[in-house]
């Protein structure tokens, strides 16, 4: 009897813990599916590092069909400007406008207590002509700025009817410019103050000094670890200055405590780079570097607006 029991055992004992196999695999599979696992700080305020330069600013929505063929995408590239991509319309209105609605002003929904706003030639008159799939952007007037906006859209004052409208929550990041931290310096001949994303093609470091003197060295940007281990090196431009080299110490050039602005040149942005550093290409090395925060939420750069 005890011999004939064994094999009937191990079969049991082998049928649960295959069956325990098979629970574990649609538990981790269902989680899978329902979590998708850490992401971003807030994906939905800022814009993850790109192959591509092309930056629109942070993403307000979609403009609804409420009327006359409305269409588009509204994007925010700074505290003064919209952005309205494929923006289509048909035009028929008699009295069409864009439309704004202020804090502690409007109402919650769009209607008669919201104001005209420029169109993108900067007058405020009725908007008399077609939109077809046409990228536009539009400049808040006076001292408005997005963070007083509730809701923006297409509005009818005749009909007082909106076409087409997103919100604004209270709690929209608007674009700014934003400051990353300072150099990690490698050595006593290079201080700065702190440096900042102007836009998504801009840089600033404050009260940089320049004491060694050595004269190759230069602002750099790349992919990778640090320059040293860099899989690509983009020397960036000085406002003043252009792509010459920082001039060494007791040049009638040399800088000590200024401001430099960076820019960064056709094709390349601060999205599509790993960090920004001051590079020795004689020696070579590095005497300062910074990692590029994957995550920014900055101005689009003007000039990048056709």
């Amino acid at each position: 009897m005890g011999a004939s029991k064994g094999p009937i055992v191990i079969i049991v004992i082998l049928s649960l813990l295959l069956l325990a196999a098979i629970i574990a695999l649609i538990v981790i599979g269902t989680r899978k599916t329902s979590d998708p696992g850490p992401g971003p700080t807030s994906p939905s305020s800022v814009t993850p590092r790109s192959s591509s330069e092309i930056y629109m600013g942070k993403d307000a929505g979609e403009l609804p069909t409420l009327g006359h063929r409305l269409t588009g995408h509204v994007y925010v590239l700074d505290s003064k400007r919209i952005r309205i991509t494929d923006l289509t319309y048909d035009g028929r209105a008699p009295q069409a406008f864009f439309w704004i609605g202020l804090k502690g002003k409007a109402n919650d929904v769009p209607d008669t207590s919201g104001e005209e706003t420029p169109d993108e030639n900067g007058s405020i008159t009725r908007i008399t002509r077609a939109y077809n799939k046409e990228n536009i952007t539009l400049t808040l007037s006076n001292n408005i700025t997005v963070a007083d906006l509730k809701w923006f859209g297409m509005w009818c004052k005749q009909f007082t009817t909106s076409f087409g409208h997103v919100f604004f929550p209270t709690n929209f990041d608007v674009p700014r410019p934003m400051v990353i931290g300072q150099f990690n310096v490698a050595g006593i001949s290079v201080r700065s103050g702190p440096i900042m994303v102007l836009d998504h093609k801009t840089m600033l470091v404050e009260a940089f000094s320049y004491s060694g003197s050595i004269g190759d060295m230069f602002f750099v940007a790349g992919n990778g670890s640090g320059p040293n281990v860099a899989t690509s090196l983009v020397r960036l431009p000085r406002a003043e200055g252009g792509l010459s080299p920082i001039p060494p110490s007791g040049s009638s050039a040399a800088l000590i405590n200024v401001n430099v602005t960076l820019n960064f040149p056709d094709g390349l942005s601060v999205f599509q780079v790993d960090f920004f550093a001051i590079y020795s290409t004689q020696l070579p090395d590095t005497f300062g570097s910074i990692s590029m925060p994957r995550y920014l939420n900055v101005p689009v750069h003007i000039p990048a607006i056709h």
